[in-house]
């Protein structure tokens, strides 16, 4: 009996053994991911850092492209300015020197074409724009503006008959 004690006892070990190999396997393993989790973050951490100094590089890149063009954009327009200045002043020497000459401005013509009034032509047709503003249609304002003028037409007729008689 002993030595099958032995053996149960032996038995027991074993797999009190056993358990703790696979408690030591999980252990190992779960050691392994965190040490993979914290390799993955690191190079995360380099690769955003690498992409913002990226970025930042192409900011102050861009920073200075656009600083450039709004330099040369400013420089031409000086230029522009400087010109239409100088050709000002030269008109305005000139005016000045033909008044001092002669004494009197000479007044410039447009350059531009000017509308006369002659030009403009009015449409007869009203009634696109009484449908717009709301208002009635025009046959019925130009029957009331013809009632109106005949009354007061004979209004006028009467008054100037009456100022003939009592003079």
């Amino acid at each position: 009996m002993d030595l099958m004690g032995k053996i149960g006892e032996l038995e027991g070990l074993f797999e009190e053994v056993e358990d703790a190999l696979i408690n030591l396997e999980d252990v190992i393993e779960t050691q392994e991911l965190q040490e993979r989790q914290l390799d993955h973050r690191f190079q995360l951490a380099m690769y955003k850092e690498k992409k913002l100094a990226d970025f930042e590089d192409m900011k102050a890149k861009l920073g200075e492209e656009h600083a450039c063009r709004v330099l040369e954009y400013e420089k031409k327009q000086g230029e522009i300015l400087k010109e239409r200045q100088n050709t000002f002043q030269e008109v305005f020497e000139e005016e000045l020197q033909q008044y001092k000459k002669h004494g009197i401005k000479e007044l410039r013509k447009n350059s531009a074409q000017s509308v006369s009034l002659e030009d403009i032509e009015i449409e007869d047709d009203a009634s696109a724009l009484d449908e717009f503003l709301g208002d009635e249609p025009v046959e019925e304002n130009e029957e009331k503006f013809t009632s109106e003028n005949e009354t007061s037409g004979t209004d006028a007729e009467t008054k100037t008959a009456e100022k003939e008689v009592t003079s």
